[in-house]
């Protein structure tokens, strides 16, 4: 027995020689290997590592000074059976325990990729946004819109093709995995619509004896037309106004929209282009939603505030807002005054 003892001291102290030797002590042991520098380090833990295995990994990662302390401090803290495998992001800043800690509560690291979505974009500027940052491929993404089965309330009646869902695609900023398939991608832009989409704007829609498609096609309009959030609800009476009158609804967003791009100024000659969408040519809403529609673009739709305004032109504030007016006669003085 005093043999026993007399080698287990003897293997103690060889260790501690071992760790002065190369630098590491009890006292630094379990310290940040660089208090400075917090850029990611990236391990993988296999599953069923042992504990010995798992204080190797973070040694070769630079992480720690060595794995037989690794393996005593796991010990002392009496989470053996608790480290779980996974693939995690470290910090040289990060002393011992907190690594232990973080492995114990199993949070992993997730490669995330942010992408935002503007209020106003067509669904070709949604597709280019997504493709910049490799998170889908364009025609693919196209034929699954056109193609997928998709069961939300808002979505009936829509029509069929590669940009049927224009107008649906809700602008926000979506937080995706790497790696996320495009068919996840798509879901959450629908689910996020459907969040926003209330149960209460179903009845209100049909309060206004409008669809759900047709809705967003008129919120559309108002978002791409309105600059100023505060003018939306006007923005909005003064459409529905136009068609309450039976009014051609005259707005450039929707030429815009048939000219496949967003030219600063319009002439004559736009104005004359063949299209469902030429809303200066046909009277009523074009054929279907030109942007998504923001939730705020969505509320002046639903709720347009009660007015008599038939015209509005851009202000020379230089802040995006309108002059609204009655008359035509009003409009053309307000848009010399304003010029």
């Amino acid at each position: 027995m005093a043999t026993y003892r007399f080698l287990k001291l003897k293997m103690f102290f060889l260790l501690i020689l071992v760790f002065a030797l190369s630098g590491c002590t009890p006292d630094n042991a379990y310290l940040p290997m660089n208090p400075s520098d917090s850029e990611n380090v990236i391990v993988e833990i296999p599953a069923g590592s042992s504990v010995m295995a798992m204080g190797n990994v973070l040694t070769q990662a630079g992480l720690i000074r060595d794995s037989e302390f690794f393996k005593t401090r796991v010990k002392e803290l009496g989470v053996d059976s608790k480290l779980k495998a996974g693939r995690y992001a470290f910090q040289l800043t990060q002393s011992m325990d907190e690594m232990i800690a973080q492995i114990v509560s199993g949070v992993v690291y997730r490669d995330l990729i942010k992408v935002t979505i503007p209020e106003g974009y067509e669904i070709k500027q949604i597709v280019e946004t997504l493709v910049k940052e490799n998170l889908v491929e364009a025609e693919s993404f196209y034929d699954l819109m056109a193609t997928t089965p998709l069961d939300y309330p808002f979505l009936e009646g829509i029509p069929e093709g590669k940009t049927r869902l224009e107008g649906f695609l809700f602008p926000s900023t979506y937080t995706f995995e790497k790696g996320v398939s495009q068919e996840d991608i798509l879901k959450a832009m629908l689910d996020k619509f459907n969040t926003v989409f209330k149960p209460e704007y179903y009845e209100r829609s049909k309060e206004l004896k409008l669809s759900i498609f047709e809705l967003i096609t008129m919120a559309s309009i108002i978002e791409r037309e309105g600059k100023v959030k505060t003018e939306l609800p006007l923005v909005s009476s003064v459409f529905y106004n136009r068609i309450q009158k039976e009014m051609k609804l005259e707005s450039c967003a929707t030429i815009q929209y048939a000219l496949g791009e967003r030219k600063e100024k319009l002439y004559n000659k736009d104005l004359e282009i063949e299209s469902p969408y030429n809303t200066y040519k046909y009277t009523g809403l074009p054929s279907g939603p030109i942007a998504s529609p923001g939730e705020a673009a969505l509320k002046a739709a639903l709720f347009p505030e009660e007015s008599d305004f038939l015209f509005f032109v851009l202000s020379n504030k230089g802040d995006g807002s309108h002059v609204f007016t009655k008359t035509y006669a009003e409009h053309m003085k307000a848009k010399k005054a304003n010029e």
